[in-house]
């Protein structure tokens, strides 16, 4: 099968679709991701995680490329996103130009090739869909959140009505959670999306890394920022009797909120954003993952985080909040997850890791979980099994 899968944002950060794509093409389908760069920093990172694929990457931009002519065009892109955003923030008129810089020219793409499937992420993918839906092509959603239900106050009828229509008409659907796909299934009347969990490639061994009685406890994203679960997790570190590091890997919200974060907690350390395919070693050389997802809005709460499956893919046991996705996952992991209600919860999870022998059986369940439960391989399956109900 031709299988075209609309991104329209660079690769290199998002493993989902990476993922995705790796399985199809192992599957033998000739595949397509389209893209595109907008971050110069991250041309390297974009380079290693396309290099070797057996998956062709397709650029509807790359920033990198010089000239006057693409510096003018990407100006042009900004302002009618800028134009789209406030069309909708002041005058209430909502539009497809405030879904991501490419939705146009992912939709002129789609509607020129084509395909046996078009697998669709990311919001602006809602709006190509009803698109190739009414040129009744045949579609595949991912709900990788709940586009609809990532505000904190209301959830936005405009977002919700593409839902209705992708997901009650798509070949089939994909999401990251039972909790999730169970919400949908509910709100739209629809089949419940299938479940692929966002799991990682298992680094096989540790490196050694001697636990001397100070609890080392990472974090990432690739953001650094508020509604992240942060300050608690810091408070109550300074509400405990020392022997805790904390380690925070991405690039901050802005340089005042880090300062503010951080102060002069000598305890705390801020590292820079890795390589995907070199993150997973630089975790393992922590004790601990922290996964402190809010529960609001409903889509923060319905979803697992990615953190949750490369902290276990490296080998590390997680402290994880109390959402209703991460319970999910838990409930099946008591040996290597612990959950948390409240403050004081969160502090008996840190008593708990920082005691040698408990760090190093959740170590060994994490790696066994990742290995012989939560992997690649189960990705392939369900996948596989979708595309022979398409074939059909």
């Amino acid at each position: 099968m031709k299988i075209i899968v609309v991104s329209g944002v660079a690769l290199c950060t998002n493993p989902r679709v990476v993922k995705e794509a790796d399985a199809l093409a192992a599957l033998g389908h000739e595949v397509t991701v389209v893209a595109a760069l907008t971050d110069p920093s991250r041309q390297e990172d974009e380079r290693r995680t396309t290099q070797g694929k057996t998956w062709q990457p397709l650029y509807l931009f790359d920033i990198t490329n010089k000239g006057l002519r693409n510096r003018l065009y990407w100006l042009a892109i900004r302002i009618r996103r800028r134009l789209g955003i406030e069309l909708g923030r002041r005058l209430g008129i909502r539009n497809h130009w405030e879904l991501g810089y490419f939705v146009p020219e992912l939709n002129s793409y789609c509607a020129t090739e084509k395909a046996d499937l078009f697998s669709l992420h990311n919001e602006g993918g809602l709006w190509v869909g009803t698109r190739l839906l009414r040129d009744k092509r045949n579609i595949s959603i991912d709900f990788e959140d709940w586009y609809s239900e990532n505000q904190a106050m209301h959830p936005d009828e405009y977002l919700k009505s593409m839902e209705r229509m992708v997901l009650t008409h798509c070949a089939f659907s994909t999401t990251t959670s039972k909790a999730l796909a169970v919400a949908l299934s509910t709100e739209f009347n629809c089949p419940a999306p299938v479940v692929i969990y966002n799991t990682f490639p298992v680094i096989d061994s540790r490196p050694g890394h001697i636990v001397s009685g100070r609890l080392s406890v990472c974090w990432f994203s690739q953001t650094i920022g508020p509604g992240r679960g942060l300050e608690r997790l810091i408070n109550t570190i300074e509400n405990m009797d020392g022997n805790i590091e904390l380690h925070l890997i991405g690039k901050p919200s802005s340089a005042s909120y880090l300062e503010a974060l951080m102060g002069d907690k000598a305890y705390i350390q801020q590292h820079n954003l890795v390589a995907p395919d070199h993150l997973g070693r630089l975790l393992q050389s922590f004790d601990v993952g922290f996964a402190g997802e809010l529960t609001t809005p409903p889509s923060r709460d319905l979803t697992i985080a990615n953190k949750v499956f490369q902290y276990l893919a490296s080998g590390l046991p997680v402290i994880a909040s109390n959402t209703s996705g991460q319970r999910e996952i838990a409930e099946e992991l008591t040996d290597c997850i612990r959950i948390f209600h409240d403050d004081k919860g969160l502090r008996d999870s840190l008593a708990y890791w920082r005691n040698p022998e408990h760090l190093e059986f959740g170590q060994e369940a994490a790696h066994d979980a990742a290995t012989h439960r939560y992997n690649s391989h189960e990705s392939y399956r369900v996948l596989e099994n979708l595309l022979d109900t398409l074939r059909l």
